[in-house]
């Protein structure tokens, strides 16, 4: 694995670390990884930053990881501090779109999809929380800039999807490890070409943590099989589940451009948010978030030191779990975004190249021969007050 833009990992951990992962990185089976610098977070304690690096039989790491300050700039979240991308407040007013059976085409829609609230029934019109599969030539277009909200996940297997600019709310799926995005590797996935105002997939639940907008459009849909914001009983409820994006050498392909910055038409809202083209809400995550979008850490809350993260239980057990595709055949045009107690699992074809740019909290590679982890299209970038000399 190639990495030409360099490496930053907050872990601590450097051999001493409970569990089966006791080191930061942890390499094996002949792998190798190199990058003009890796950074880790240091505890305080006076090491070499090899030591938080666990090396198998044939494998090498260049260049040597350096220890930096786990205080410093380097290992923040580079979008704490922001919330989470904001709802249309009138989402609730545009069209609720029942999917009979749970398999969208563009008859339902005739033509075009557009903006709407979308969710599977069964014939007696329930809606049944269950996935919305996505037939072959969906195309989603809600004009210069749509708004779709989408309950039980969407899936695909050997459809091409075309996303159009606009905001997608993945609003949760029913229990039982479904995942919330799930496409197989003969899928398509159409999203731009960098010159439009981009989209966003943000990946979350039918809650959204307190989002009004939210709780109206769930109130919107007619006769629910799932429990809603504020019920309670023996209804399933609508959580988080882990996303698949997957691609193949078989022709399939994903390529999807975030938000784009130079695009009057990203709604103001969303400015703070590009070029961000999928967002894992913060709450789905191993590591407690507060209200202003910004981990939280200390010995008081169950961390071992200072910059340790709160304790946080998602909903099962993998629902943070991202699986990401960046062989050639792929484009993301944008940032993947995780918050710090997620982890992403990354897989490239055959010396395949990938331009994207992740953050995550933690990433296990594999599926490959070799990957090289090319310029992202759009850099997430940060602005900070500096004095200049």
């Amino acid at each position: 694995m190639s990495v030409p833009g360099g490496i930053l990992m907050s872990s601590q951990c450097h051999g001493s670390c409970a569990g089966t992962y006791k080191y930061a990185g942890n390499l094996s089976g002949g792998n190798d990884v190199s990058a003009p610098f890796t950074y880790v977070a240091g505890d305080g304690i006076d090491n070499t930053g090899t030591d938080y690096i666990n090396l198998g039989n044939n494998t090498t790491w260049t260049a040597s990881p350096q220890v930096k300050n786990a205080n410093s700039d380097y290992f923040q979240d580079p979008k704490q501090g922001i919330g989470q991308p904001p709802m249309n407040s009138g989402q609730a007013s545009k069209p609720y779109i029942p999917v009979l059976g749970g398999t969208l085409t563009t008859a339902i829609c005739n033509g075009p999809c557009g903006s709407g609230n979308y969710y599977a029934t069964d014939t007696n019109g329930n809606a049944t929380g269950l996935p919305i599969t996505l037939s072959s030539g969906v195309t989603f277009n809600g004009g210069s800039f749509g708004d779709f909200v989408f309950f039980g996940g969407i899936n695909s297997n050997g459809s091409t999807v075309n996303f159009g600019p606009g905001r997608y709310f993945l609003a949760g799926t029913l229990p039982g490890n479904n995942p919330v995005v799930f496409n197989n590797s003969n899928t398509t996935l159409v999203g731009g070409n960098g010159s439009d105002a981009g989209r966003i997939l943000v990946l979350t639940d039918a809650y959204y943590h307190g989002d009004s907008t939210m709780a109206a459009v769930v109130a919107g849909i007619p006769n629910k099989q799932w429990q809603a914001p504020g019920q309670s009983g023996s209804l399933p409820v609508m959580q988080f589940g882990e996303a698949d994006f997957k691609s193949g050498n078989n022709g399939a392909s994903i390529t999807l451009y975030g938000l784009n910055p130079d695009n009057g038409n990203v709604p103001d809202e969303l400015s703070k948010f590009t070029p961000v083209v999928v967002w894992q809400d913060q709450h789905n995550s191993y590591v407690r978030y507060d209200s202003t979008g910004t981990p939280m850490v200390g010995k008081g809350c169950g961390g071992s030191s200072a910059t340790g993260g709160c304790p946080n239980t998602p909903p099962s057990a993998n629902s943070p779990k991202l699986t990401l595709w960046a062989g050639s055949q792929d484009t993301w045009g944008g940032a993947v975004y995780q918050p710090r107690g997620a982890w992403a699992e990354l897989h490239g074809g055959a010396s395949g190249t990938g331009s994207i740019m992740l953050v995550t909290g933690a990433i296990e590679f594999g599926g490959g021969a070799g990957l090289v982890v090319g310029s992202p299209v759009g850099p997430l970038t940060t602005l900070t007050a500096t004095l200049v000399h």
